[in-house]
This record gives structure tokens, C-alpha cells and sequence, in this order.
């Protein structure tokens, strides 16, 4: 059964102060707004990220090495990678509003764009980890890792995003994440490792002829 009670003023600010310099701190550091919103990644790809919010070669290697989507239909992969893309758009927007999202207030704060797009960007995320699941696509390592971290909260964070809740508006699954330590960075480097991941499916499939390069 999930809590759905009401979070004090103290508890949401302090979680919202958090996300918010973390949130920054990763977009100072290669998340700049313009990025590609079809991948959100910084262009070229190898460009400097801070290493908290991306997955070194190491870490990448050991999630997702053996190409989870190789035996997976190309009309799914598509379908994933839509699913990604219209969370993505959300996190661009995100990052490009973020400089000017109000404080935390009586609750009046998140209407707005940022905060807005920041929680539709985690509720459509959590919709591709659980497509991932359901279609029993192994992902490994730090990747797999950090998945499992933020699972269970971010799915709640789902639930009370999509679904009008039916208690108040300071619904407590709308600030777990934000006191979940390290979540933003999480969030970020899942977010960013899928991108990844479609990136180089795409590129090893024209590489065989199965997607055309025309």
C-alpha cells in the first residue's frame, strides 16, 4: 500500500533545495539548454560531462556491453525510443526553464514550467524502465544499479503524477525522490544511458543493413 499523506512545509523545502542544486549543478556541468532534444545529449557525444551525471566507459561497458537490444525487434526498438524521446523532450525543457522556476511556496510552484516538466519528464522515464522490464531487456552494471536505486520511488512519483490524487495537493510520493539521495544524479545518468543505448542500436543496425542509411 503506497503513503499518500501530506508532506510538511519544512520536509518540501529542504527536499526541493536539494533537487535544485543538484539539478543545477549537472546542468552547469553538460546538460546546456539546446542540446539535441531528439537525444538530449551533448554534441559531439564525447564532449566533457561531469562523471556523477553520465556513465564512464567503464560503467557503460558493464551495463550495457553485451547490446541489450540486439535480439529485440526493430518495431519495438522504435516504439521504446519514441517513448524516451517524449520523456527527453520534457527534461530539455527542464533544464531550459529550470534557471527561472520559482521557490517553493504553499504549492502554487508546481504549476509551473520547470518544476511541470521536470516531474512529467520523471513519470514518462519510469514508462521506459517499465517497458524495459516488461519485455525482460537485461540491463547490467552501474546502469542496472542505479535502476533499482530509484524504482520503486520513481514509480510512485509515477502513480501520483498521472493520477489525480485524491488527498491533497502536497502528496507525499511527490517529494521521495527529491530526499532520495543522489536521485537527480540517477535519474540523469538513466535518462542520458538509454539515449545511449538507442544511439548505438541505431548505429550497429545500419551497420548490418537492417535499418536503411538512406
Amino acid at each position: 500500500m503506497e503513503a499518500r499523506g501530506e508532506t510538511d512545509p519544512a520536509m518540501r523545502t529542504a527536499a526541493v533545495a536539494v533537487a535544485l542544486s543538484i539539478v543545477g549543478g549537472a546542468c552547469e556541468q553538460g546538460w546546456p539548454a539546446g542540446s539535441d532534444p531528439q537525444t538530449a545529449l551533448p554534441s559531439p557525444y564525447s564532449a566533457p560531462v561531469a562523471p556523477s551525471f553520465e556513465y564512464d566507459e567503464h560503467s557503460w561497458a558493464a551495463s550495457a556491453g553485451h547490446r541489450p537490444l540486439e535480439g529485440v525487434d526493430v518495431n519495438q526498438v522504435f516504439l521504446l525510443h519514441r517513448h524516451w524521446i517524449w520523456a527527453n523532450l520534457q527534461r530539455a525543457r527542464f533544464e531550459e526553464t529550470l534557471g527561472q522556476a520559482p521557490k517553493p511556496d504553499d504549492g502554487a510552484f508546481l504549476a509551473d514550467v520547470a518544476w511541470a516538466s521536470m516531474y512529467m519528464w520523471y513519470g514518462l522515464l519510469w514508462s521506459v524502465i517499465e517497458a524495459f522490464e516488461e519485455r525482460h531487456i537485461e540491463i547490467r552494471g552501474p546502469m542496472s544499479a542505479d535502476i533499482d536505486y530509484v524504482s520503486d520511488t520513481l514509480r510512485r512519483c509515477r502513480n501520483v503524477v498521472f493520477h489525480v490524487s485524491s488527498k491533497n495537493q502536497h502528496d507525499v510520493r511527490l517529494y521521495e525522490l527529491m530526499g532520495l539521495p543522489d536521485s537527480a544524479a540517477a535519474i540523469m545518468r538513466i535518462s542520458t544511458g538509454f539515449g545511449r543505448m538507442f544511439i548505438e542500436e541505431s548505429e550497429a543496425r545500419k551497420l548490418s543493413g537492417e535499418i536503411p542509411t538512406a
